[in-house]
């Protein structure tokens, strides 16, 4: 696919769904993938050609980078007792 036929668009992708990515990444003409989750990034989309972005999950994987930068902290919960 040349650029000329290439948007601005992302799509979403998750290990289970490969071939399935390939096909809309094609049809739409995204220019870019990135990961659903934040943990593990499909090996076969590396090299399709497309920019890959990482959703970023300190509460799944990176957990002592997250405990070294808390002020990059995404997410914070407030509870108050029951």
């Amino acid at each position: 696919m040349s650029e000329k036929s290439r948007g601005r668009v992302t799509i979403p992708t998750n290990l289970d769904v490969v071939p399935e990515t390939i096909d809309i990444l094609k049809r739409w003409g995204a220019d870019a993938i990135r990961d659903c989750d934040g943990t593990e990034f499909p090996e076969e989309l590396t090299k399709v050609g497309a920019k890959i972005y990482s959703t970023y999950y300190t509460t799944r994987k990176d957990n002592a980078w997250a405990k070294q930068n808390p002020d990059e902290v995404q997410q914070c919960y407030i509870m108050t007792g029951f």
